[in-house]
């Protein structure tokens, strides 16, 4: 459920998804998010639940998103048409 959510999806869909009423994905996240706040590690919002998600391994960290040149690779043979 938490992945889900913190991939993006709103807590409406992550319901449809595991077949469950919202009310109950709302009430898993109130109650991740109050562990958290008692370890004075806050996650109020969906990016810092999802930071610390990954920080403890509940869920998988983003593989980098290459842009431009920077990729690996970039600018050697084996990208030039042949």
């Amino acid at each position: 459920m938490l992945c889900l959510y913190v991939s993006g999806l709103p807590s409406k869909s992550v319901a449809r998804r595991l077949g469950i009423k919202e009310g109950s994905v709302k009430e898993y996240l109130k109650r991740v998010r109050r562990k958290y706040a008692l370890l004075s590690r806050s996650a109020g919002t969906k990016l810092e639940l999802y930071h610390r998600a990954c920080e403890d391994g509940l869920v998988p960290s983003a593989l980098p998103v290459w842009h431009g040149d920077s990729r690996p690779g970039a600018g050697t043979d084996r990208d030039r048409p042949q």
